[in-house]
């Protein structure tokens, strides 16, 4: 999933203040694991960050499996980001 992060809000920080703690409430969950099995469901989970005072996109990863790709296309510099900066001159 994408998720467009607002100003001021950090992507990971302190509980219930930050775009991880909302996830589960913007996303729907993925689907329910057969409860006789042990393994905790996956809960969306922001794959990268961006600075508090910057809005932009953040990628999500709904499961484990998908978290775990992300990541590493990230790590290894798979991923090209692009950056627009808007300048505004006070008169």
């Amino acid at each position: 999933a994408i998720i467009n992060k607002p100003e001021n809000l950090t992507t990971v920080g302190k509980k219930r203040q930050d775009l991880q703690s909302l996830l589960p409430f913007i996303l729907e969950p993925p689907q329910q694991v057969d409860p006789t099995k042990s393994k905790i469901p996956s809960v969306p989970r922001p794959v990268h960050r961006i600075d508090r005072r910057t809005s932009g996109i953040v990628l999500v990863s709904k499961t484990d499996s998908s978290m775990s790709f992300l990541s590493k296309s990230f790590s290894q510099r798979m991923v090209k980001k692009t950056y627009f900066a808007l300048v505004f001159e006070k008169t």
